[in-house]
């Protein structure tokens, strides 16, 4: 039992070794419940609805018939960069890709690449999957 009466996790997550120096070795996965559209400008919005989570909170939403949403309104470059997640192409290609794009410098577009993967994980609109061993990115 962990602190607060919690379960602590039985199993670890493992890193695999190819994959620790490279943060770009990550693939970028679109969240399944994720709604995405164009807006009048071209530009990607993106939504979901978050799961309900056990509590007082949880109870009250759904009481009154209140959801949880949570959403991204993205430039065009952050709307290139959604057009580029396919679940197959690793952040180092969509950060090669952004670069030619608009012509920007290699810090630039690693900068870009990490500001719009962060921003879209935290709102839990994509998750990034590991390179596995004997597959692309892997050793």
């Amino acid at each position: 039992m962990g602190l607060f009466g919690r379960k602590a996790p039985e199993e670890t997550i493992t890193i695999p070794a190819g994959a620790r120096g490279n943060p770009f070795a990550a693939i970028p996965i679109v969240a399944e419940e994720a709604e995405a559209h164009e807006n009048e400008k071209g530009c990607i919005e993106v939504r979901r609805e978050l799961p309900p989570k056990p509590g007082m909170a949880t109870y009250l939403r759904n009481k009154f018939g209140m959801k949880k949403v949570v959403g991204a309104n993205l430039d065009e470059q952050g709307t290139f960069f959604w057009y580029l997640i396919d679940g197959k192409r690793p952040l180092h290609e969509i950060e090669n890709r952004l670069r030619r794009e608009y012509k920007l410098e290699a810090q630039e577009s690693k900068n870009a690449t990490v500001a719009f993967t962060k921003l879209l994980m935290m709102r839990h609109l994509i998750s990034l999957q590991l390179p596995i061993k004997g597959k692309r990115g892997g050793k």
